[in-house]
């Protein structure tokens, strides 16, 4: 069996979210490197999160160490706890 992610109280665990803020945070950054690509305001910004990148990335590695069959698990898990059908 692969590595286990320590699952918060009823929802995600600290590692999966902090996965998706920075997912989320480059997909912003991204957006706005597309409005403004030269802006001083976006390119600090962008900067400061990829100083700070190496928490994503350990986040996943953590969760790339789970087999298949625990990240198919978990989403699952998470699926049924937002209502959400599995392949939904």
């Amino acid at each position: 069996m692969g590595a286990r992610v320590v699952q918060g109280r009823g929802g995600p665990a600290e590692v999966e979210l902090r996965l998706v803020r920075a997912r989320k945070e480059a997909t912003r950054l991204a957006v706005e490197r597309v409005k403004g690509p030269f802006s001083p305001e976006g390119v600090a910004a962008a900067r400061q999160f990829l100083s700070g990148a190496g928490t994503a990335c350990e986040a996943f590695a953590q969760l790339e160490r789970l087999s298949a069959q625990d990240v198919w698990g978990r989403i699952g898990e998470l699926g049924a706890r937002r209502g959400v059908g599995a392949g939904a």
